[in-house]
């Protein structure tokens, strides 16, 4: 991903986050099959919960 692409957004991970990275990596490692497609679906439906959130807010801002 190019981060031109953003403008003035840092598209950057902070330290905080690279570190629940590598804690969220070690616990992979110890999962079973369904236990990590339950928290890769999890994240999904946060993630799409957060576009919500963030477009709803865009809509408020506008009008």
């Amino acid at each position: 991903m190019n981060t031109e692409d953003f403008g003035l957004i840092n598209p950057e991970l902070t330290l905080e986050q690279k570190f629940q990275i590598q804690l969220m990596e070690k616990s992979a490692q110890t999962m079973d099959r369904d236990e990590a497609l339950d928290l890769l679906l999890q994240a999904s439906r946060l993630l799409m919960l957060k576009d919500n959130v963030i477009k709803q807010l865009m809509r408020e801002a506008i009008a």
